[in-house]
């Protein structure tokens, strides 16, 4: 079983408030199973049709928006990846 970081656990629930297994997962010290959530959420942030849309209507504030999120989340995933790769070294 894996012991997540505090601040990890902190900033997956605020990224993700809803996504209650993933905070069990977390939890749980599950990594698979953590980095398989955090990867298909991440893999489909921002569709190619909603991108040409809000460009066809010349919103781009929204697009930026969505485009941040895409990066706070993959930034999470990396964060995983570095946790998982620090234990791996550790054992």
């Amino acid at each position: 079983m894996l012991k997540y970081p505090d601040n990890f656990m902190t900033v997956v629930k605020r990224e993700y408030p809803h996504k209650r297994k993933l905070h069990s997962a977390i939890k749980e010290g599950r990594e698979v199973a953590v980095g398989s959530i955090l990867k298909s959420l991440n893999s489909n942030a921002l569709d190619p049709e909603l991108m040409i849309t809000l460009i066809d209507a010349n919103n781009t504030n929204v697009l930026r928006r969505l485009a941040i999120t895409c990066l706070r989340r993959r930034a999470l995933y990396e964060e995983w990846c570095k946790i998982i790769s620090a234990r791996g070294k550790s054992q």
